[in-house]
């Protein structure tokens, strides 16, 4: 049918056009909607054209009712049969995701998808796929844009949802690419695709509701928009477009213009030399500063290309800065000068003091959030990864900054509850830690390196059955190479320590001690002393 030949036509075009190859092993993330299904179905016929090896992959985000979930997982055992593909299921647990957005802050649409995509990340791993596709077409890169207009966005946000995308790898490398061949192609062509090839589908009935905005601006906006434009999608999609070529262009300009030298745990640049280009300029290189901080070890090689690695304490997923954070930095750097008078920005977490060692010249924060602190350190502006990572929520304990003599460090953990009332000593050596060292509350994406390899605290605390409510009164030590001890015996788990790095039986020399008391009910209530 003309449908079939189209979209058929418009994917060979697109991968074409971006050198991607159909002959290796692609991952198809699948929901059992009608996009999923129509970009299934399409791929597996060009796939297996070209030699190449499909793989769906279905997530169950667990936020509708369970009969629900098995209406779409019956719906992708079916397709996956009628393809004759194989088929990887994940689910999350009940409840997990919108608590998960409460503790972030960022809300259950931010979660689901933060859990979609780890999972998809697995299935790459596992299968060795060279791609990993999803389902998104002109209409949801158009709504993209619209919901990021109406927050204000900037030319990064407007650019909409990119055609592909690299994810690295545990070594720094490219481990695959994101790709989304339909973004080119309107929601009707795929429902008509569907229907001729008589494939069924499953609408997903919280697309109904317009409690989610998203489906607000489906609902109601875009359809304003197409009585005074008909070809609003299209036209909206080609401006997003041309904002991604111009955001490129001045992220090559400001690469080739403004140098990141690697600095302790981040990047530094003269700011002399930032604060002499444009406002425009700045910004780009502050998001290549961004796109080089997570791995935190950053280097220069002999040809003077600055490169980056990751370390084997490093988890550290991609930061996600809107320019709005950037925008105080920006108005008020002047002249080679921080006119900021030290405040930290609004936008900001909870208001701490920089929690490195101060070494050399004068150091001067001025933004802190998403997970950055940018600050001046003399001559230079200097943008690293903080120890206060994204999210807003739970508590952060230094417990010191840098280590000045030989000590050692004791946890006291004291717990109250109905059944008990106790303490317990937990001590490490100083010898075998990185500055700073804090105690904290858990952080989604957490992972600790046991000597059988690096596993997540979510998966050590599901199989160590600790209730999610209990989860948050287990104090979580971290140095400077990542996480140190996970210290959840007082709520019927037990101690995990990092590699090398157990505790002493006793302190043999000066110690410095923190408090952590957990009072123990339907929610854990958590007061620290030092």
């Amino acid at each position: 049918t003309s449908a079939e030949l189209t979209l058929r036509e418009h994917v060979l075009r697109f991968c074409s056009e971006r050198g991607l190859r159909l002959s290796c092993t692609w991952v198809i993330a699948c929901s059992g909607g009608r996009d999923s299904t129509a970009l299934a179905a399409v791929m597996a016929h060009v796939i297996r054209s070209a030699g190449g090896e499909l793989v769906l992959a279905h997530f169950d985000h667990a936020l509708r009712p369970p009969d629900q979930h098995q209406i779409e997982r019956r719906s992708v055992e079916r397709l996956a049969a009628h393809l004759d593909v194989p088929l990887v299921c994940g689910q999350a647990s009940a409840g997990d995701l919108r608590a998960r957005g409460r503790e972030q802050g960022t809300g259950v649409e931010a979660a689901a998808r933060q859990a979609r995509y780890a999972f998809l990340d697995e299935v790459c791993g596992s299968r060795g796929a060279r791609y990993l596709a999803t389902g998104h077409h002109a209409d949801d890169a158009a709504e993209t844009v619209i919901m990021r207009l109406l927050k204000g966005g900037g030319p990064v946000g407007l650019a909409g949802i990119p055609a592909t995308r690299a994810v690295s790898g545990a070594a720094g490398a490219e481990a695959y690419t994101i790709v989304r061949p339909l973004l080119g192609v309107r929601a009707e062509l795929l429902q008509r695709y569907c229907r001729a090839l008589e494939l069924t589908w499953v609408d997903d009935q919280s697309n109904r509701s317009t409690e989610y905005r998203r489906n607000a601006v489906r609902k109601r906006v875009m359809p304003a928009l197409e009585l005074v434009e008909p070809d609003a999608v299209m036209n909206i999609c080609g401006a997003s477009d041309k904002l991604r070529r111009v955001e490129e262009g001045l992220r090559l300009l400001a690469r080739r213009l403004i140098a990141w030298e690697p600095v302790s745990d981040g990047v530094g640049t003269p700011l002399a030399d930032f604060c002499s280009w444009p406002v425009a300029l700045r910004q780009a290189a502050l998001y290549e500063a961004v796109a080089l901080v997570p791995c935190a070890n950053v280097s220069r090689t002999a040809d003077g290309s600055v490169v980056r690695s990751v370390s084997e304490s490093s988890s550290a997923a991609p930061l996600t800065v809107p320019t709005r954070f950037f925008a105080p930095l920006l108005r008020e750097l002047e002249d080679g000068a921080a006119a900021h008078d030290g405040a930290e920005s609004r936008d900001a977490t909870e208001s701490l003091q920089d929690p490195r060692p101060e070494t050399g010249p004068a150091r001067k924060v001025l933004l802190r959030g998403h997970g950055l602190v940018v600050t001046t350190h003399g001559e230079r502006l200097v943008v690293r990864r903080d120890i206060v990572r994204p999210g807003k929520k739970g508590y952060l304990v230094t417990v010191s900054r840098k280590f000045t003599a030989p000590c050692d460090f004791s946890i006291m953990i004291e717990t109250a509850a109905s059944e008990e009332t106790g303490v317990r000593e937990v001590v490490f050596s100083g010898d075998s830690l990185v500055p700073p060292l804090v105690v904290r509350v858990r952080r989604p994406g957490d992972r600790i390196q046991l000597p059988f390899g690096r596993k997540s605290l979510k998966k050590l605390f599901s199989e160590s059955n600790i209730a999610e409510s209990e989860r948050a009164a287990v104090p979580v030590v971290e140095d400077g190479r990542g996480v140190v001890a996970v210290l959840a015996a007082h709520v019927g788990g037990r101690d995990l320590f990092r590699c090398a790095t157990g505790p002493t039986h006793a302190p043999r020399r000066n110690v410095r001690r923190v408090t952590v008391r957990c009072w123990r009910g339907d929610s854990s209530f958590h007061e620290f002393a030092e």
